[in-house]
């Protein structure tokens, strides 16, 4: 495909789609996390942040794509977070808890 194909191409793209500016948000890491007695994660402290915030507010910011996490249910309806998979142990959520 020569430039003036390539520029075709685009103008078609940019017709049906629209062209819209986007925007980028910086998305945060979760950098530590706090279990129950029961040893569940409950808690996760957030990347510029100085409090833990729980669970279901954890949830909301990955839903909302603030956080970098992944969120799992399982098949008895539970929801969980889980750090994205990667080659290393070392950052995932179990490994970050006190």
């Amino acid at each position: 495909m020569d430039g003036g194909e390539f520029e075709i191409l685009l103008g078609a793209i940019q017709r049906i789609e629209g062209w819209v500016v986007g925007e980028q948000k910086p998305v945060k890491k979760v950098i530590r996390t706090k279990r129950t007695k029961m040893r569940r994660i409950a808690e996760f402290l957030i990347e510029g942040s100085a409090t833990f915030v729980a669970l279901a507010t954890a949830i909301q910011m990955a839903k909302n794509d603030d956080i970098e996490a992944v969120i799992v249910r399982t098949n008895n309806g539970a929801v969980y977070l889980r750090n994205y998979p990667d080659s290393s142990g070392a950052d995932n959520f179990q490994s970050l808890a006190d």
